[in-house]
């Protein structure tokens, strides 16, 4: 049997104004000591596990309170919010009107500026999620540090296999989500 942790990376500065940040960096709020004892505490006992993360720095950062080598994954980077990335949404909605207003009629489809659109993105994080999975089968346990739109992507399609339920998660900093996989099913125990 087959255990996955998805875990959102530690808050940062950029968490704390509403900032989009896909590929901007933003620097972690608190001590490693601090961050692995509040995700520690949402984990099972670990055996050996594999740890996987986003590129990104504070996920990265939030990956090593493992002490383990970790394997980075572009595949499991943040949304890409294009030119909008590091603006909040008012910003966007008082300077960029025309776009805001297609961001709202438009939804799921909506196309950021040089950056992705929700199904884009679903199809990045859940094929990159299937090819781990099958890299990684003779691992009983997979920790995969990443971000909120990324473990959204991913609970979203274990239990509807599209992007449909993906605003029907709050994903807070330092979340951790066990899915273990039964005759190749896999089953959401927590989210905590």
């Amino acid at each position: 049997m087959q255990t996955i942790y998805l875990i959102r990376h530690a808050k940062t500065k950029a968490n704390t104004r509403g900032i989009l940040c896909g590929r901007t960096e933003s620097e972690l709020l608190d001590s490693l000591d601090n961050i692995k004892q509040e995700i520690s505490c949402k984990l099972d006992s670990l055996k050996n596990p594999l740890i996987i993360s986003s590129p990104s720095e504070r996920a990265q950062q939030t990956a090593s309170i493992f002490d383990k080598k970790i394997i980075v994954n572009e595949g499991f980077r943040e949304f890409d919010f294009g030119d909008f990335d590091g603006m909040t949404f008012e910003y966007i909605k008082q300077y960029h009107k025309e776009e805001f207003e297609k961001l709202l009629k438009d939804g799921n489809v909506y196309q950021y500026p040089n950056g992705e659109n929700l199904e884009t993105f679903f199809h990045r994080v859940s094929k990159t999620y299937e090819a781990t999975l099958l890299e990684y089968k003779n691992y009983k346990e997979i920790v995969i540090v990443s971000h909120a739109g990324v473990m959204q992507i991913l609970l979203s399609y274990l239990l509807s296999g599209s992007e449909a339920l993906y605003w029907n998660f709050r994903i807070k900093n330092c979340a951790v989500a066990k899915i273990y996989y039964c005759e190749g099913m896999p089953i959401i125990e927590y989210i905590k």
